[in-house]
């Protein structure tokens, strides 16, 4: 994405068929949000070494209350009676709880290891908390976490609490209107934080749409998904 302030990268805009979906989508997209204040690469930076830190500590503290810790691979828990199933095995023998490795790469976190460590915090609540990988519950739980961050000091007036939203709720609503999580998680993110939640939301949904209008015409899609991106 592109920052608040710098200019567009490279190019002229897209023309014909992707330029008027393009103009569509801008004309949906101007009134979603008023202005954001920018938010400095500095502050930025910081904000998600203090996520990092407060999400790394949960999962320890998490670990040590149920007895044991997580390990990392591409095949892990995706539905919640196998991770029932899991936690119990791994309560019972004291074996780590796997989570999934894959898509960490472009996250919140400062390191993708921090995205695995809150996905073992977050898995673990799922269980002792009572709640399904339904989107109501799903809901409900990001809130939770939310309010553990809330409680640490950091509200809704923090960056560290818009990250965090950004990141756990913005994906549910990305979730229940596509029907798939967001493309790049931490460019979706930061885009929330800088734009304002409900456009980087909007922004987001627009892609599914956008990709379906131009499915044939793969130069013409990624034009205007670039040039979505740096509104």
């Amino acid at each position: 994405m592109t920052w608040r302030g710098r200019s567009r990268p490279g190019g002229s805009r897209p023309q014909g068929r992707a330029g008027q979906i393009l103009r569509r989508a801008h004309r949906r997209l101007r009134s979603a949000d008023p202005a954001q204040s920018a938010v400095s690469a500095h502050e930025l930076l910081q904000a998600r070494q203090t996520l990092s830190f407060f999400v790394e500590h949960e999962a320890g503290q998490a670990a040590a209350e149920v007895g044991f810790g997580w390990v990392s691979d591409e095949v892990a828990p995706d539905r919640y009676d196998v991770l029932l199933a899991a936690f119990e095995r791994c309560r019972a023998s004291g074996e780590p709880l796997t989570v999934s490795s894959l898509f960490c790469d472009s996250t919140v976190y400062t390191d993708p290891k921090t995205n695995m460590a809150f996905r073992f915090w977050h898995d673990v609540s799922h269980v002792r908390l009572g709640l399904s990988f339904d989107l109501v519950d799903e809901l409900e739980l990001a809130l939770w976490h939310l309010s553990e961050l809330t409680a640490r000091g950091f509200g809704p007036e923090s960056v560290v609490w818009n990250l965090l939203h950004a990141d756990i709720v913005g994906q549910i609503y990305v979730m229940a209107m596509v029907h798939r999580f967001p493309v790049e998680q931490g460019s979706f993110v930061i885009d929330c934080l800088q734009r304002g939640f409900n456009s980087g939301v909007l922004t987001e949904c627009r892609l599914t749409s956008i990709e379906a209008s131009l499915e044939s015409d793969g130069q013409a899609a990624h034009a205007v998904k670039s040039e979505l991106s740096g509104l």
